[in-house]
C-alpha cells in the first residue's frame, strides 16, 4: 500500500512539473529585432481608462511533447480603448532564449502569445479585467515573426477571484 501511494505521488508530481510554464522574463529584444503588430479587440468597441495591456511571447521546443514554454518577451503598455493596434518587437535570437528544453535550430521553435488587460491598472487580474478570448481567436502557434497584422480578441474575465497581473 505504501508503494502504491509513493508511485501515485510521483506520477502526480511529474504531471504538475510537466504542465508548468516558465515565468522567467528573458533579455529585452536586441537591436536587430523584427517589428510586428497585434490588434486587440472585443466584440464591441469601448473606452478604457488607465488600463494596462500585457502581451507575452512564449516559445517552446515543438519536437518535445508536453514540455513547458519559456517567456521570451513581455510587453506592458497603457491603452485607453479597444480595439487598439500595438507595435511590438520580436527578438532576433528568440529561438536561443527557449530553455525548457532548448532548441537546436530555429525551425524547432514554436511561439504563441498570451494577452491580458488589467482594466484599472491595479496589478491584479480580477473579474472586471480581460483575457485572450480563445472562442473568438482560437489558439495558434507561429514558427517565426508574423509578417501581417495579428488580431486577438479579448473578453471580460467575469467571475472568480483576483490573481497577480
Amino acid at each position: 500500500m505504501k508503494l502504491i501511494k509513493s508511485v501515485f505521488v510521483l506520477v502526480i508530481l511529474s504531471l504538475c512539473v510537466a504542465c508548468e510554464y516558465t515565468t522567467v522574463i528573458k533579455d529585452p529584444p536586441s537591436d536587430d529585432a523584427t517589428s510586428y503588430q497585434i490588434r486587440l479587440e472585443n466584440t464591441s468597441a469601448f473606452d478604457l481608462s488607465n488600463a494596462t495591456a500585457k502581451i507575452t511571447l512564449y516559445g517552446r521546443n515543438k519536437n518535445v511533447a508536453d514540455n513547458s514554454a519559456t517567456a521570451i518577451t513581455t510587453t506592458e503598455t497603457k491603452i485607453s480603448q479597444l480595439p487598439v493596434t500595438l507595435s511590438l518587437e520580436w527578438p532576433a535570437n528568440a529561438d536561443q532564449l527557449i530553455d525548457s528544453p532548448p532548441v537546436s535550430k530555429p525551425e524547432d521553435a514554436a511561439y504563441y502569445f498570451h494577452v491580458a488587460i488589467d482594466a484599472d491598472s491595479d496589478n491584479q487580474l480580477c473579474p472586471s479585467d480581460y483575457l485572450q478570448d480563445y472562442d473568438q481567436t482560437p489558439f495558434f502557434e507561429l514558427s517565426a515573426p508574423p509578417n501581417h497584422l495579428l488580431t486577438i480578441s479579448v473578453k471580460l474575465i467575469g467571475a472568480g477571484s483576483c490573481r497577480p497581473f
